[in-house]
């Protein structure tokens, strides 16, 4: 089972995105070459950036299903940091 955090706006780090949650957005206007984000399962799916389509869950799936499943796509993530001090 796979959760879906949908948004108007991108997320740097969402829900369970650690867990291979993903994260459908638009607002960025991006075109279908630059959707897809490269570091987690994320995606902006506006209308104006897939030839004023929608698109369907299936091709979200396909598209996202090689993508590794992310981490906080900040500089550190205080998760990891958290528990590599709790592991000392």
């Amino acid at each position: 089972k796979t959760t879906i955090i949908c948004s108007h706006y991108p997320f740097a780090s969402w829900d369970g995105m650690n867990k291979g949650n993903i994260h459908l957005h638009g607002h960025c206007h991006l075109d279908e070459r630059q959707a897809v984000h490269q570091n987690c399962r994320a995606m902006d799916v506006g209308m104006d950036g897939h030839n004023l389509m929608p698109i369907s869950l299936d091709y979200v799936k396909l598209a996202l299903n090689n993508n590794p499943i992310g981490t906080l796509m900040l500089p550190i993530d205080h998760h990891i940091i958290d528990y590599i001090n709790k592991e000392i």
